[in-house]
């Protein structure tokens, strides 16, 4: 009862899911009703319930379990890919079993293995039996100390009461502090690497959580982005607005609310356009189109002229199983030339990309030879393993590369039919490639405990350069390679913001899909520009500009490495040139995905409206996150009457300190006079706002670093904000009440009256005042 039988998109394709007696899923069936193409898959558990093959059009995922319901291995068509052995305990001549992992064992003889804390916490990590990471806890069992002895690093973490982590310091001084607003977000972000420092602001609206604004300083020059958004009950975001100095670069978003069916509602948050402006005046525009299965079918880029030029169009086209088999590109480069494509792929039942056609551009039927073709060939057994692929020009075979794996799914070699000049061979650690090596150049990677790269050396005929990277989780800070540095800040959302290379800022221009399509100076002067195909391969980049070079950051956010053409996703690289993955993945996939199961397909063959940042989930194309859902912030909220901010039942929890809060309110009446100063910044304190209101049967009770508590019938408030730093206020009211409070300011009552002088100091006061605070 309950159980999804059959899916039907508005094209009338389906997929068909078949359960057996226990509703466990037994088989799915998808139809593509245009090319009556179907993808079959089927389930097999074992007697105890448990998953134990998925079979998937001639090949057989295999899960090994022992009497505890653990995985011990894992084989893809009778190849294992991983084994997974469990510590075993021994108490008074007993043997017990755990679940800690003793020993992770790869297909190619590769083994990570762990060993444990009294309090079965992470003690040790080591490789091929070689110790790489140590780890040291606190009395609460956080985190306090990591020894990257791969890395020759050590990092010292520093917490509030709560646990949140406040300051990391490494074991050459290199610090990162976090402060956090008073719920729970972050609201100040600081590194310190090589004495030179790098602080951000990120603002939150206290009374809905919304974001509002990131800030911080290069040099003389500040920097703002504003988040603005609907004023209607869908606080849709309407724009973002980078503020450098006197300069403003806006992005204006509209809707594709003409669009949505009626009988599903009246609005959407899919865009359908983003208006990109210098001041004032438009620089260019992209326009999306969509299907009724809400891939993109087309994206249109035009100027600021009245009426305006197109500048670029792409055109997509996808199959009954939402893959794309089709892109007609028309770009233009420089000032008069343009780049003009129109190319086709057409894949198995497995999801593998069999054939990639290039043709001169049409956007009517494609007839001919094609200008450039690949047919790509697979092994039989895993059936997702390229083994061969053939380069045709002009309908002649050119020369083909033939490729190996081990036995972890990773390849190993590509041998190319023209010249050894061409061979490729690939070394790893388990799943992390650490060298590549190609005639007289070779290129070596490594990596921290979390699978994130730390350094890349780049050795060619002609020298080495060797290129370290200073992380916060998987987010570069800095990278350093001779006497070159970059800094990089990031947004409140962990998107790029800008860079600054060897003391010059450049800002980040995105597309919807979180493409790079621009670098721009102080000034707001385009110095780079890049355009892409569906795949991420680069179709234009801004000549003779060596700085289009450096930045590594390109297609979808990714970060791309010039000397071997593929981006790095975290976990694995990504050959766009063939749109799959360099190795398997590590997760088998969803059970009853159509093409979740295919581990080395990029973005389930739908690059266009899909994107990958790990390497290992593909997610949907989606605007910014303004709800900014995972920034750290624990509270919830639950209103039942509701006309202003605070009316209504609210509940208030923070873990920042020991503090709950309850409050309770009918009705709330305000009036507020807005900023007085326009001209101002709006965390000036100099910039004020006055406000005045009633409330009615209303009480909170506060406990914390401050105690108070009221309960009244009616009352009067008041008082004046200054900037978005300090609050003075005082309320008079009927009824009963107490308040002592000296956490963020000052605040006083007694019997029938309040008064108060909050600041909001650590969070909203400018930069420069707080930048020696840590």
């Amino acid at each position: 009862v309950g159980l999804i039988t059959n899916i039907v998109n508005a094209l009338g394709d389906s997929q068909l899911f078949i359960y057996d007696e226990h509703g466990s899923l037994e088989s799915t069936q998808a139809t593509d009703i245009t090319a009556g193409a179907t993808i079959n898959s089927s389930y097999i558990y074992d007697s105890s319930g448990r998953l134990w093959k998925i079979n998937r059009d001639g090949y057989t995922y295999e899960f090994i379990y022992n009497f505890l319901d653990q995985v011990t291995s894992v084989k893809v068509a009778n190849v294992t890919l991983m084994t997974y052995d469990y510590q075993e305990e021994v108490e008074n001549s007993i043997t017990y079993y755990t679940n800690k992992l003793n020993t992770q064992t790869y297909g190619n003889g590769d083994y990570i293995s762990f060993t444990y804390t009294d309090e079965n916490q992470i003690k040790t990590i080591s490789f091929n039996g070689v110790v790489r990471s140590e780890y040291e806890y606190d009395a609460n069992g956080n985190l306090a100390i990591y020894k990257d002895i791969y890395n020759d690093n050590i990092y010292f973490y520093s917490r509030d009461i709560s646990g949140r982590i406040t300051n990391t310091t490494d074991k050459d001084g290199n610090k990162i502090n976090y402060l956090y607003d008073e719920l729970g977000n972050i609201s100040r972000y600081e590194y310190i690497i090589s004495n030179i420092s790098r602080s951000v602001l990120y603002h939150y609206d206290t009374s809905n959580g919304q974001y509002e604004y990131t800030y911080y300083n290069t040099g003389t020059t500040s920097v703002h982005e504003y988040f603005n958004y609907d004023d209607d009950s869908l606080k849709r975001l309407n724009n973002i607005e980078l503020v450098i100095g006197t300069l403003s670069l806006t992005q204006l978003f509209v809707y594709d609310d003409a669009n949505v069916d009626s009988s599903m509602g009246n609005a959407t948050t899919r865009i359908f356009s983003i208006e990109y402006k210098k001041d004032s005046n438009t620089q260019f525009k992209y326009t999306y189109t969509y299907d009724a299965s809400h891939n993109i079918t087309n994206i249109v880029v035009t100027d600021g002229n009245v009426p305006p030029n197109t500048i670029d169009r792409y055109d997509y086209y996808y199959d009954g199983f939402n893959q794309l088999v089709r892109e007609d590109i028309h770009v233009k480069i420089n000032l008069s030339g343009e780049y003009s494509k129109s190319i086709t792929y057409t894949y198995d039942t497995q999801g593998n990309i069999t054939n990639i056609k290039e043709y001169g551009y049409s956007n009517g039927s494609l007839l001919g030879t094609p200008l450039k073709e690949k047919r790509l060939y697979y092994i039989n057994n895993w059936g997702d393993q390229v083994t061969k692929i053939e380069y045709y020009v002009s309908g002649t075979l050119s020369y083909y590369v033939s490729y190996s794996y081990d036995n972890s799914g990773n390849v190993i070699q590509t041998t190319d039919s023209r010249t050894s000049y061409y061979n490729n061979y690939y070394n790893w650690d388990g799943r992390d490639l650490v060298s590549r090596s190609q005639y007289c150049a070779t290129f070596s990677y490594k990596y921290n405990d979390q699978g994130i790269r730390t350094q890349k050396t780049v050795g060619t005929c002609s020298g080495t350069t060797i290129t370290n990277y200073i992380l916060d989780g998987d987010k570069v800070l800095v990278e350093t390679w001779g006497s070159n540095t970059i800094h990089y800040t990031y947004d409140v959302d962990g998107t790029l913001l800008s860079m600054n290379y060897n003391g010059t800022e450049y800002f980040y221009i995105k597309n919807l899909q979180g493409d790079i399509i621009e670098l721009v100076d102080i000034s707001g002067n385009t110095v780079v520009q890049y355009k892409y195909d569906a795949w991420g391969n680069i179709v234009y980049q801004t000549p003779n500009q060596s700085l289009g070079d450096i930045n590594p950051y390109r297609y979808r956010g990714y970060r791309f490495d010039e000397e071997t053409g593929f981006y790095y996703l975290n976990s694995r690289y990504y050959n766009p040139e063939i749109g799959r993955f360099i190795s398997s993945d590590g997760m088998v996939g969803n059970v009853g995905g159509i093409k979740s199961a295919n581990m080395y397909a990029y973005c389930i063959n739908n690059p266009v409206t899909y994107y990958d940042t790990n390497g290992q989930s593909p997610k949907r194309i989606a605007l910014y996150n303004s709800d900014n859902e995972g920034s750290g912030s624990d509270n919830f909220y639950a209103y039942v009457f509701y006309a202003e901010e605070q009316s209504g039942i609210s509940i208030d929890k923070s873990k920042e300190i020991s503090f709950f809060r309850v409050g309770i309110g009918v009705f709330d009446f305000g009036i507020k006079s807005g900023k007085i100063f326009k001209d101002l910044e709006e965390d000036n304190i100099f910039n004020p706002e006055f406000y005045l209101g009633t409330k009615a049967f209303s009480g909170d009770l506060n406990l914390g670093l401050g105690i108070s508590g009221k309960l009244s019938i009616c009352s009067l408030y008041g008082g004046i904000q200054l900037g978005d730093t300090v609050n003075i206020s005082i309320e008079l009211y009927v009824g009963i009440g107490f308040a002592v409070d000296l956490s963020n300011g000052f605040k006083f009552g007694a019997g029938f009256f309040e008064v108060s002088i909050e600041f909001n100091w650590l969070d909203n006061l400018p930069l420069w005042m707080i930048e020696d605070y840590i």
